[in-house]
């Protein structure tokens, strides 16, 4: 259950991307201190969830503490949550589950579409790194329908208070990519 901490920790790497999609976009300007400071939460993660023989839970709480501090320091969860957690809210409003289960399935997605809209993430290696924990998979297919979650991710509109990848997108190609991840998960 340790690695579904570090897999929210590792949900800035998709909420970092969707940041600079809404500043490109001129929807909102980035502050450089917090996102740096996220960013080296991101490093600090990966290099946790790399030396997987010893989950350090000490460290992996005070990357939390970082987290919520970078939040309050900003204002809002945009350093730490955008699309992977709008998807995931559309999972969870289904499924009871782990949190961090939820992020292993749409984390994945949203670095499709945004590497589709020319924001490639540059740590994504480590999520290949997570398939390699049976935990979540059979977790996943053990306890979810691969088209129950199709459908709950097919109607996904973008928040009103939360520009993402999702504004960017079709829907079309969300299910795509969904299709693309569940697909991988349920072989």
């Amino acid at each position: 259950m340790n690695i579904c901490g570090l897999v929210e920790l590792m949900s800035s790497t998709t909420a970092l991307n969707d940041w600079l999609i809404v500043s490109n976009n001129n929807e909102a300007s980035i502050n450089n201190n917090v996102f740096n400071g996220a960013t080296q939460i991101i490093i600090e993660t990966e290099q946790l969830l790399t030396n997987h023989k010893d989950y350090n839970l000490k460290e992996q709480l005070g990357l939390l503490k970082k987290s919520g501090d970078l939040v309050v320091e900003f204002g809002s969860g945009r350093p730490v949550s955008g699309s992977e957690h709008i998807l995931a809210a559309e999972i969870e409003s289904y499924y009871r589950c782990p949190h961090g289960i939820v992020l292993y399935i749409t984390i994945p997605i949203c670095i499709k579409l945004q590497e589709e809209r020319g924001y490639p993430i540059e740590r994504k290696s480590i999520f290949s790194n997570l398939r390699e924990n049976s935990y979540f998979n059979n977790y996943i297919t053990q306890n979810m329908d691969k088209e129950m979650l199709l459908k709950l991710l097919k109607d996904v509109k973008p928040r009103d208070d939360r520009f993402t990848v999702i504004n960017i997108i079709t829907q079309s190609l969300l299910a795509q990519k969904a299709a693309e991840v569940l697909n991988d998960i349920f072989k």
